[in-house]
């Protein structure tokens, strides 16, 4: 169970949520898990292009994650 849950609601905002996210995952505190509510927009967003976006930003955390406990490793 994480330590901190960061709920990030949304409506007719889907062009704010990467830069949310993103925000999240730059911090240093790694423990922690991101709800995403969605309060029924009406726009024309693609849930799914949302959902490879969330997924994009996740490994890119995790590569810089990894980067910071194993610099050594790095080219």
């Amino acid at each position: 169970v994480p330590k901190v849950s960061v709920i990030i609601p949304t409506k007719n905002r889907a062009h704010y949520v990467s830069s949310a996210i993103q925000s999240v995952l730059d911090q240093t505190f790694r423990d922690f898990e991101i709800i995403l509510v969605d309060g029924a927009s009406i726009e024309n967003t693609d849930k799914s292009q949302v959902s490879l976006m969330m997924k994009e930003l996740v490994t890119s955390a995790k590569r810089k994650t990894e980067e910071l406990l194993h610099p050594e490793t790095q080219g």
